[in-house]
């Protein structure tokens, strides 16, 4: 049933009713689309203006007063941490995961501490060196950054040198495992 417009579907409807339910769907369907191209423009613009259209990640905290994104004074440094152990070439991915854990870095609403995924795409992010990326654009940042870029350029190196382990492909893999250890 239709609450604004009191019209009931069921099986013995006549067409008209069944074409009115069409249209009410496409009409919901156009009022659905356009205002996700509306809110992707005010996201747009925003970004423009140097302001972060998204949830804070990890460091930040938004503020709602501003509509802006601010430092997070427990997490920035912790982040901060990251950033300078990783840029060291010493450490791999798990390592700085590790370490976050150690440090106490955790989700916002979560009491997991970051995964492997979430570390490499925290190091990833140049929110944190000042640079707001959304679609493509890329623009300077109204809210404080972390890091500086040199350090952000140089995890960026680090990065491009670790290498993805590879998944080799045995026929037959997985199908049998010893009688003596349960090993594959």
């Amino acid at each position: 049933q239709f609450f604004r417009t009191g019209l009931v579907i069921n099986q013995k409807s006549e067409s008209t009713d069944q074409m009115h339910l069409d249209m009410e769907v496409v009409f919901a369907r156009k009022y659905a689309i356009n205002l996700r191209e509306e809110v992707l423009k005010g996201m747009t613009e925003k970004v423009r203006r140097g302001g972060f259209p998204c949830t804070a990640p990890v460091g930040y905290l938004n503020n709602r007063a501003t509509g802006e994104i601010d430092l997070d004074p427990e997490r920035a440094p912790l982040v901060k941490k990251l950033f300078s152990l990783y840029a060291t070439g010493r450490c791999t991915l798990n390592d700085v995961r590790d370490a976050a854990a150690k440090f106490g870095l955790r989700y916002k609403n979560h009491s997991n501490s970051l995964g492997r995924a979430s570390v490499y795409t925290l190091l990833q992010n140049p929110i944190y060196c000042g640079i707001v990326h959304w679609r493509d654009l890329e623009v300077e940042g109204n809210h404080q950054p972390i890091i500086a870029r040199q350090l952000f350029a140089r995890v960026q190196e680090v990065l491009g040198r670790e290498t993805r382990p590879r998944v080799l492909k045995f026929a037959f893999r997985g199908l049998a495992d010893c009688g003596a250890c349960g090993s594959l």
